[in-house]
């Protein structure tokens, strides 16, 4: 994704084959998220995926963040070179890392608060069981 964001908002030059490994190793990540797409309605994957997505309706919405979380991250990398500053990356990386993961664990706080009760782990109710 850095390198799309790089060649359309940067100016880089992507050749041919980088090019047709970025699209299939996104049509490879799709097929692996979403393994139906070659099936029949009426397949077991189908049924198994409806059954699913009864049960996992916000299914979609993360995979949406995700698809989102590596879009910002490729411009957060074309805006660290943009910048061309004494810095070194790895120190804008952690930075950028450690404010996600600040957010992350707020919205893990607003959303499901019974993860930081860590004392339930292995018991029923815990979700990272």
């Amino acid at each position: 994704m850095s390198s799309l964001v790089g060649y359309l908002f940067g100016g880089e030059r992507v050749s041919i084959y980088e090019m047709m490994a970025i699209f299939g190793g996104f049509f490879g990540a799709m097929l692996m998220v979403n393994d139906s797409i070659f099936s029949g309605a009426n397949s077991v994957e189908a049924l198994r995926r409806a059954k699913d997505q009864q049960e996992y309706h916000y299914y979609y919405l993360g995979m949406f963040s995700a698809f989102l979380y590596t879009i910002f991250s490729a411009f957060n990398y074309q805006q660290m070179r943009a910048l061309k500053v004494d810095i070194h990356n790895c120190i804008k990386t952690f930075y950028f890392g450690g404010l996600h993961a600040i957010l992350t664990a707020m919205y893990i706080a607003y959303a499901g608060p019974n993860v930081f009760c860590v004392w339930n782990a292995g018991k029923v109710g815990y979700p990272l069981t």
